[in-house]
């Protein structure tokens, strides 16, 4: 139930200055992402005085489409509304039925926008041309129905965009990416070029995007609006050998490599650039372009096959930043740079779905034992090795890593051998500072009160694969250790799929002493891949 703020709260409210509320606000809508919750939480606040609702709604404003995208059509309709006669009469020459006279808003929504998605702004386009289309529309060029709309959907994005541009300031996001409508034609780039753009952009602190083939003009582009860019996202589908030339790929790679090595604000980067043989060495360029961002503490490579890159080379580039994530990637090669090469503040490294030599993973986890934290590591070995040898060196990575406070070890990929072999040896190479670790092995009860026996850490958070057979034991051996150890804090028991062990007596017994959560299966930790 929704109440008015006491005048207590109001007089308080008056006092406080529209910077700080704008913050709060942010902060509330930033950390809530139930729109129904969002809603009762800030509804509020839009009633204290006139200072507060307009702060409110620059924040909502801000990103609207992140906000409402089942009724995504809606929001066109309130910025159509807003639209400018000669804006209005631009839309209707392409057939968006509309009329051409302004009406009269409360607020300049437009002007309040701060990120651009335009893969939201086309979807919600789509929405409103699929309610509000014409059924009765005739062309002389006998254009199928669906053509049509396409064409004014792209039409509509494009001129909202076009208004946004105008009227919104200092954009802090831009997001051209294509997760959720890939085949959105490579020509909605042309929106980098439109009329105010460069002032809109000179301010980016955020850049999403996605590019079929990593066309070259939009990277020129936006290097010529600004370089201000804290947090880097890109994505590229693959290039076609069939209809690029050695010479076209090589032009791209260019200006890839000119553009990243010219963001020298950059703090946060996701790269994905995929190739198609032979052309997968072009890899190996980029990697020196990113080593000169020496602003970046965070890196993640997406889906890339290093073919022609070594451990050396990333170790060399990279040495300053502090969070390195491989996902989906493949990494082979080492060379002899490495007894020089070393990561100066790593602190997080995570393996996912990746496939590695052991000297690689050897190169990489030796680089940074003295400052590594958290390690997350599932994927297969590339090494033709006997199990044993496998599990045996790369168990014993482990040891070195003096300040390792959190390890993620998923062994189902690896066929490294039996569950008490690896938690044999686990035991004894985990260092005494580990205080989190999650592996997906199923312990019988036995192999996990032997390993907890062995283990020098003095852990506060397990998290371990098991079944409703030997759930209860392996609550009674927790609250063993949680009680000889006094460190446990937390249990995470999975692979129990859709079983439920909250009435197990077991279980309200340890959660009397500890906190314990189930869940069906492990996926990436986010404490690591945030």
């Amino acid at each position: 139930m929704l109440c008015k703020p006491s005048k207590y709260c109001k007089d308080m409210a008056e006092k406080l200055p529209s910077e700080t509320l704008h913050e709060i606000f942010e902060h509330l809508v930033q950390s809530n992402h139930d729109i129904d919750n969002l809603s009762h939480l800030l509804y509020p606040c839009l009633l204290v005085n006139r200072s507060w609702c307009v702060d409110m709604m620059k924040v909502l404003w801000s990103r609207p489409f992140h906000f409402l995208k089942k009724n995504s059509s809606k929001l066109i309709q309130v910025y159509l509304d807003g639209l400018s006669k000669e804006e209005r009469i631009d839309l209707i020459k392409v057939g968006i039925n509309i009329s051409d006279t302004a009406s009269k808003m409360l607020f300049d929504y437009m002007s309040f926008l701060k990120d651009l998605n335009f893969e939201l702004i086309y979807i919600a386009s789509q929405s409103w041309v699929d309610l509000y289309s014409n059924e009765d529309d005739e062309n002389d060029m006998k254009f199928s129905k669906n053509d049509i709309m396409e064409q004014q959907t792209f039409a509509l994005a494009k001129g909202l965009c076009k208004a946004f541009l105008s009227r919104c300031g200092k954009l802090k996001c831009l997001d051209l990416s294509r997760t959720m409508k890939p085949m959105i034609p490579n020509h909605y780039l042309s929106i980098i070029k439109l009329p105010f753009a460069k002032e809109a952009f000179s301010q980016l602190k955020e850049f999403k995007f996605t590019a079929r083939d990593l066309d070259i003009d939009i990277l020129q582009d936006i290097l010529k609006c600004c370089n201000s860019i804290r947090s880097l996202n890109m994505f590229s589908t693959p290039f076609s050998t069939d209809s690029l030339m050695e010479q076209d790929v090589d032009q791209r790679i260019d200006s890839l490599c000119t553009f990243l090595s010219s963001q020298r604000k950059v703090k946060q980067l996701t790269l994905h650039v995929e190739f198609r043989n032979p052309a997968s060495s072009k890899i190996a360029p980029i990697i020196p372009s990113i080593g000169q961002i020496d602003s970046l503490n965070w890196i993640k490579f997406f889906s890339i096959d290093f073919k022609s890159v070594t451990a050396g080379d990333i170790i060399e580039a990279l040495s300053n930043v502090q969070t390195l994530l491989f996902e989906g990637c493949t990494l082979t090669l080492t060379d002899r740079r490495l007894h020089r090469a070393k990561f100066h503040r790593l602190t997080k490294i995570a393996f996912y779905r990746f496939k590695f030599s052991l000297d690689v993973m050897n190169d990489l986890i030796v680089g940074c034992e003295e400052t590594l934290q958290e390690i997350q590591m599932r994927g297969t070995i590339s090494d033709n090795l006997t199990d044993v040898n496998k599990r045996v060196r790369l168990i014993s990575m482990f040891t070195s890593c003096s300040k390792l406070e959190h390890l993620e070890f998923h062994s189902s990929l690896f066929s490294l051998g039996t569950s008490s072999e690896i938690i044999d040896e686990l035991g004894e190479a985990i260092p005494p500072s580990l205080l989190k670790f999650y592996v997906d092995c199923k312990f019988s009860p036995q192999e996990l009160d032997a390993f907890l026996e062995k283990c020098r850490a003095n852990l506060q958070c397990l998290a371990l694969d098991t079944d409703v057979k030997t759930t209860d034991e392996i609550l009674a051996i927790a609250r063993k250790y949680a009680t000889s150890k006094k460190s446990l804090k937390k249990l995470i028991l999975a692979g129990l799929g859709e079983q439920s062990i909250n009435s197990s007596k077991e279980l309200e017994a340890t959660r009397r002493m500890i906190k314990v959560d189930n869940t069906n299966y492990y996926t990436k930790s986010l404490t690591i891949w945030d």
